[in-house]
């Protein structure tokens, strides 16, 4: 099995199309793959990101996290300094939830500087709920799923969010799950982008196969669910 950092024109094509779109994507990690076994290794995308790992043993479904102190984290960067709109998309596989703290997916935060972030947010009742969140320099603007996710099997969770319209969409297995609102603006930040924990904390407990990051980006719903189903092979 062969991968290489692609070139713009070849990007993850199979059989002559398209595995997912391209067109703002400044973030893939495809965790499964032997390439990125090592630490530190290279994600997939035309920006190269490095990341450090701290745990996170690698398997062949992807990074598996202790929910304890695992996490993988890259520098930050430009193209990772997301102002206005974005899609966040992941491949995971939770062991459990628990309602002791938070379990990240993906973030670009520290403490209250936070650029964006998808997690499952540990307060109480919501430990297995899907949430998107920013801070705007005043308080953290939230949307949740209120549907709880199932654990031990995977999925495929992500969120959009439409500066323009100021709309927020959770996505569960391909499909629209939770609608809501953040009126305020995304504030950059020089913080780390962190796949499944802060720092010590805040870790995800279980596997995390693949990531998606698209900066400026709003997938249709379409695209959404084009690669759940491109995708979904690997995992279920």
């Amino acid at each position: 099995m062969v991968m290489t950092i692609p070139q713009a024109n070849t990007l993850w094509r199979r059989n002559g199309r398209l595995r997912f779109p391209i067109d703002g994507l400044v973030l893939y990690a495809p965790l499964w793959h032997p390439e990125l076994s090592g630490s530190p290794f290279l994600s997939k995308d035309l920006n190269a990101h490095s990341f450090s790992v701290t745990g996170a043993v690698w398997g062949s479904t992807g990074r598996i996290l202790d929910g304890i102190d695992d996490r993988m984290a890259c520098p930050d960067a430009a193209s990772l300094d997301i102002a206005t709109s974005l899609s966040i998309l992941a491949w995971v596989n939770a062991t459990s939830l628990d309602a002791v703290e938070s379990h990240t997916v993906l973030t670009k935060r520290f403490g209250s500087s936070v650029n964006y972030g998808l997690n499952f947010e540990a307060a109480a009742g919501n430990k297995d709920k899907l949430q998107f969140y920013i801070h705007d320099g005043v308080a953290f603007r939230t949307v949740q799923d209120d549907t709880a996710m199932t654990t031990g099997v995977w999925h495929l969770v992500g969120a959009t969010f439409d500066s323009v319209s100021d709309a927020v969409i959770l996505y569960m297995d391909g499909v629209s799950s939770e609608t809501g609102t953040i009126t305020q603006a995304m504030v950059t930040n020089n913080e780390l982008l962190s796949i499944g924990g802060i720092g010590s904390a805040e870790s995800f407990h279980g596997i995390i196969g693949e990531v998606w990051l698209y900066g400026e980006r709003v997938l249709a719903a379409s695209e959404v669910m084009h690669i759940h189903r491109a995708t979904k092979g690997r995992y279920i």
